[in-house]
């Protein structure tokens, strides 16, 4: 299984969640860990699973994953595995850059695989809660599971 984990990061959060969740992935195959800025629409067609994630912004994804997101048009990666993570306050109504990226996954024809993962920071630039990369491994290792499940049912 080829997975492509894609981010975007403002105080480096982001990105150690993202290298977490690909640690988690390891055993399952390939994986290749980009930042949205240096991702292209063919990176996505190689994968056969799609991590994506995006610090929350004003209850939103970044501008950079945004961008992404809209340089990516009318693509169709219909039928392919994705899931969606985020990293933010934990707090109530704090918002969701997770959740608005993975419906714009399912916008391009993603099959979701996994409910939308939130890892928490303590500040406005961090650092991570404890144990959050931990969490962010074992939310890798179920992804593996449940995509390598989903291939072998095919």
């Amino acid at each position: 299984m080829r997975t492509l984990v894609i981010y975007d990061t403002l105080h480096g959060n982001t990105a150690k969640i993202a290298q977490a969740i690909a640690k988690g992935l390891a055993g399952a195959g390939e994986v290749t860990v980009k930042r949205f800025t240096e991702a292209e629409s063919q990176d996505l067609n190689s994968a056969d699973l799609v991590v994506a994630g995006s610090p929350t912004h004003a209850w939103n994804m970044s501008r950079p994953t945004k961008v992404f997101f809209q340089a990516l048009g009318r693509a169709s990666f219909e039928g392919k595995a994705a899931a969606a993570f985020d990293t933010k306050f934990q707090k109530r109504l704090a918002g969701s850059a997770a959740g608005r990226i993975s419906r714009a996954l399912e916008k391009l024809g993603f099959r979701i695989i996994q409910k939308p993962e939130s890892f928490f920071v303590r500040g406005m630039e961090g650092p991570l809660k404890h144990s959050e990369t931990d969490r962010a491994r074992e939310f890798g290792a179920q992804l593996a599971l449940e995509a390598g499940s989903r291939c072998s049912a095919k």
